[in-house]
């Protein structure tokens, strides 16, 4: 099989899994989403309704994972020669984005609202409901990751993250119904978890957010790659030095290049037949490497 077929191969299986994961995860959101905020509206429960619109906004980030798989899946062309992989950069910035703008929203609606006085407590059954997502979503959040890592989709994992945001905000909700009941006259617990619930979706927005950013700015993505280059130069004596290596994140891809040096003597067609060996042999130890490009220089060259 040629390389180019490999790729489409891969390709086509990537977004094939990404989109079975992510509707999996849409209709489990949308189950979750519909039944906090019908709960925690009869319950009066202003965490649990935060945590359903939590939820409910992790649908947006289902379809944009789901519309942009194919997208950025796509093998490289003439006008994108290192493929589409930083639109799923992109999608994960908007995840962190959404997750951000839910976060501050939660936020304001409990502070601007934590002087009123609800009467009566939430009631237990917002607490179960909350219970029932801490389970769903942590389950959820564990297989999301499992498929993310095994296609190689950064994407994939960030939402997934979204879904463990999502468990870890329900656990605030179902304290403040056992405070509710055991301290009835603690009146903004209910607001009180709420914003923690806001906390927790800015910690996680920051946590999928700057390593965009990072990515964006072309921040130097080798610390994994470095070992393997340096072992592979040690075992062929013929090669006698590599430096200058550089490596890009493209979504959950990379570009490397490096200068390998050999002795002023060696032969040109020699010298490249080796880089190529050493090419084929790293991309195949580190299928997530797009493009390696190698600079020969004589050893005490520039």
């Amino acid at each position: 099989m040629s390389k180019d077929s490999s790729a489409t191969s891969w390709a086509e299986t990537q977004t094939r899994e990404i989109r079975t994961v992510t509707v999996v995860g849409s209709l489990l959101n949308i189950v979750l989403a519909t039944v906090k905020l019908v709960v925690g509206f009869l319950s009066s429960s202003q965490a649990l309704i935060a945590d359903g619109v939590h939820s409910l906004s992790d649908l947006l980030t289902d379809v944009a994972v789901w519309a942009g798989a194919r997208l950025w899946t796509a093998p490289a062309d003439d006008s994108h020669p290192y493929g589409h992989g930083r639109l799923e950069t992109l999608i994960n910035f908007f995840i962190a984005a959404m997750l951000g703008v839910v976060a501050l929203g939660i936020g304001w609606e409990a502070i601007v609202t934590i002087h009123e006085n609800h009467g009566t407590p939430p009631g237990w059954a917002a607490f179960f409901v909350a219970l029932i997502a801490i389970a769903v979503k942590e389950w959820l959040y564990r297989w999301t990751v499992l498929k993310g890592r095994e296609i190689r989709s950064s994407a994939v994992i960030a939402n997934a993250w979204h879904h463990r945001s999502d468990a870890m905000s329900s656990i605030p909700v179902a304290l403040a119904v056992v405070a509710g009941h055991f301290f009835p006259e603690l009146n903004a617990i209910d607001h009180v978890a709420a914003l923690i619930v806001s906390v927790m979706l800015l910690k996680a927005t920051w946590d999928i957010g700057w390593p965009c950013i990072r990515e964006l700015m072309e921040e130097n993505s080798c610390q994994e790659f470095e070992l393997t280059l340096q072992q592979l130069v040690s075992e062929n004596l013929a090669i006698e030095g590599i430096h200058a290596i550089r490596c890009k994140r493209l979504g959950s891809m990379h570009a490397v290049d490096f200068h390998l040096q050999f002795a002023p003597q060696s032969e040109v067609a020699a010298a490249h037949d080796l880089a190529s060996q050493l090419k084929a042999v790293f991309m195949e130890q580190h299928p997530e490497v797009i493009d390696v490009l190698i600079h020969i220089e004589p050893t005490h060259g520039k």
